[in-house]
């Protein structure tokens, strides 16, 4: 479970998002490299139960019928750092920081409607280019997520992007 970054619930349901490992020399199970994770609470409350997943692997996206990510890795879930659960939907934030400042950075609503099923395609995807994506908050159907921009040498400013939530 190394990694962890963000955790979200809704009832026995909840999420949460891990950072990549590097691969190691073996191959790990798909799942040990995804980064978006389902699971339910046991009837105590206190233990885990990993139900679904989606990121590096094909495991779970086979399943989501009229995606145009069905059946395919999602790399825009490679850099996963928050997570929050508001209605059906998990919406995540991703950023990369890559060779010479460029940034790749991502926001994404994730259906978890049956959790054992969770579901995303590329129109659910928002790229947010040359920010660096530090966290979120959800009000009122509302996406307020506080970056960092590249603005010139060594030159960064804080920004809040309004987005209205997908879908």
């Amino acid at each position: 479970l190394g990694g962890i970054r963000d955790i979200s619930f809704a009832g026995k349901y909840g999420c949460y998002v891990k950072y990549s490992p590097i691969p190691p020399v073996f191959f790990p199970p798909a799942n040990i490299s995804d980064t978006f994770i389902m699971f339910e609470l046991d009837s105590t409350g206190t233990a885990l139960k990993q139900i679904s997943w989606l990121g590096s692997s094909a495991t779970f996206s086979n399943f989501m019928t009229d995606s145009d990510l069905q059946g395919l890795a999602i790399p825009e879930m490679d850099s996963l750092k928050r997570v929050k659960i508001s209605g059906n939907h998990a919406y995540c934030m991703s950023s990369v920081i890559n060779a010479g400042l460029a940034t790749t950075s991502h926001f994404m609503a994730v259906d978890i409607t049956n959790a054992k099923r969770p579901w995303i395609n590329t129109t659910y995807i928002s790229d947010m280019p040359n920010h660096i994506n530090l966290d979120f908050d959800i009000q009122d159907n509302v996406a307020y997520i506080l970056s960092s921009k590249y603005v010139g040498v060594d030159s960064f400013q804080l920004h809040v992007t309004k987005k209205q939530l997908f879908p």
